[in-house]
């Protein structure tokens, strides 16, 4: 049997060749395709465990902004921020000299100034003088002073000198009292 004229022997060949080219890009498709879908998946993945820990740190993280507004607000309530006090300081010296009965309390409050320490900060020196003190009338004084809230302090420096065979001494102390001025470091 003769095949007909028409028939041509390259045809099948090529229809070959034509079906697995297609079928070769139908799978490299069909791959891609995959591959697309995998990375989506992957990426919902990350955004729901992100999302996941999120909500299980949730109430950690309110509590911790409660307790740092907390925080913010005792340091206002204190005096620490904003302008400084001079007058709510004075008087509570003055209210620690007669409550204490420390007739011989005195103090120099210095001008405040800008602490090298950081922008923002400032410091004024108090420099004070008690006698008739021992230990424990000088941790009074300052747990007074403290209890006021009039401002915030740290003590530099505190020393009592006690003359010979005597139970209480003159008190020199330089406290530090600080604010902070919070329109300095506003962005």
């Amino acid at each position: 049997m003769k095949p007909p004229a028409d028939f041509s022997p390259r045809r099948p060949a090529l229809a070959l060749l034509a079906a697995v080219v297609l079928g070769g890009g139908l799978v490299a498709w069909a791959l891609g395709v995959h591959g697309e879908r995998a990375a989506a998946d992957a990426a919902a993945r990350q955004v729901l465990d992100a999302a996941t820990q999120a909500a299980g740190l949730a109430p950690q993280k309110l509590t911790r902004d409660r307790a740092q507004t907390d925080l913010h607000r005792q340091i206002r309530d204190i005096g620490f921020v904003g302008e400084e006090d001079r007058a709510a300081w004075v008087t509570a010296l003055a209210a620690a000299r007669a409550e204490l009965g420390l007739d011989s309390l005195s103090w120099r409050l210095s001008p405040r100034a800008e602490s090298p320490l950081m922008a923002g900060l400032r410091v004024s020196v108090l420099e004070l003088s008690a006698g008739n003190l021992d230990r424990a009338g000088l941790e009074a004084l300052l747990a007074r002073l403290r209890a006021d809230k009039a401002g915030f302090f740290t003590v530099e420096r505190c020393a009592l000198q006690f003359p010979a065979d005597a139970s209480s001494g003159q008190a020199e102390c330089r406290l530090l009292w600080w604010t902070w001025h919070e329109a300095a470091n506003a962005p």
